[in-house]
C-alpha cells in the first residue's frame, strides 16, 4: 500500500514537471520573431524610402521639363510667300537633342536640302533658301528657338496653285523627327509636327543616366 502511495507520489512529480514551461523555447520564438519584425521594419523603411526618392526625382525632373514644339510659319504676300520652320523650346529646363532626321514626303534629306527638292517639284516658282540651322546635337535653352529653316517664294510664269495651297502642302510633306532629353535622362520622341512620345529608346539617354 505504501509502496502504491510512493509510485503515485512520483507519477505526480513528473506530470508536473511535464508541465513546466520550456524556457529555452520561447526566448528561441520570441527571437524568431523578433528577427521576422525587424526584416518587416527594414522592408517598410526601405520602401518608404524608395517613394521618397522617387517623389524626390519627379519634383527634380519637373523643375527642368523641357518641350519642343515643331511650328512651320507662313507669310503670304501678293506674289511672294515665306516659309520658316521654326522648333521652340517652351519648356523650363534646357532640351538637349539628339541626331535629327530630315524628311520630305517620306524621303530623308539633307539638314539644308529642302530647297533643292522644292525646285524640283516647283520649277513655277522661284525659289531661294536664305537660311537653314542643323538642330542635331543642339541644347536649347528654355524659350530659345531655332529657325530650322527659310525659303522665299515668287511666282512667276503661269501657276496654277496659290501660294498659300502650296506653302501649306509643304509644311505638311517636311518633317522632323528626332529625340530630345532633358539633363535628368528623361526622354521624348518627336515625329512630325505633334507626334509626341515619351521614350527609353534615345542614344542620348544612356550617356546622361550612367
Amino acid at each position: 500500500m505504501e509502496n502504491s502511495k510512493k509510485e503515485e507520489e512520483i507519477k505526480q512529480v513528473n506530470l508536473a514537471k511535464n508541465k513546466k514551461i520550456d524556457t529555452p523555447l520561447i526566448i528561441a520564438l520570441f527571437a524568431v520573431l523578433i528577427s521576422f519584425f525587424s526584416v518587416l521594419l527594414g522592408y517598410k523603411e526601405t520602401s518608404i524610402l524608395e517613394e521618397q526618392q522617387k517623389l524626390l526625382f519627379q519634383q527634380q525632373g519637373a523643375s527642368v521639363w523641357p518641350f519642343l514644339e515643331n511650328s512651320p510659319d507662313i507669310e503670304i504676300g501678293d506674289s511672294t510667300a515665306l516659309f520658316n520652320y521654326r522648333v521652340t523650346n517652351k519648356g523650363v529646363g534646357p532640351a538637349i537633342v539628339d541626331n535629327v532626321i530630315y524628311t520630305y514626303k517620306n524621303r530623308e534629306i539633307t539638314s539644308w536640302g529642302l530647297g533643292h527638292e522644292l525646285e524640283k517639284d516647283y520649277p513655277n516658282l522661284s525659289i531661294q533658301q536664305t537660311r537653314n540651322a542643323n538642330l542635331s546635337t543642339k541644347v536649347l535653352a528654355p524659350g530659345e528657338v531655332t529657325n530650322v529653316i527659310t525659303i522665299s517664294f515668287t511666282t512667276k510664269g503661269n501657276f496654277e496653285d496659290t501660294l498659300i495651297d502650296t506653302l501649306i502642302k509643304i509644311s505638311e510633306e517636311y518633317k522632323l523627327t528626332y529625340c530630345y532629353c532633358s539633363v535628368f535622362g528623361e526622354c521624348w520622341k518627336v515625329d512630325g509636327l505633334d507626334d509626341l512620345v515619351k521614350s527609353s529608346d534615345c542614344n542620348l539617354r544612356s550617356g546622361l543616366v550612367n
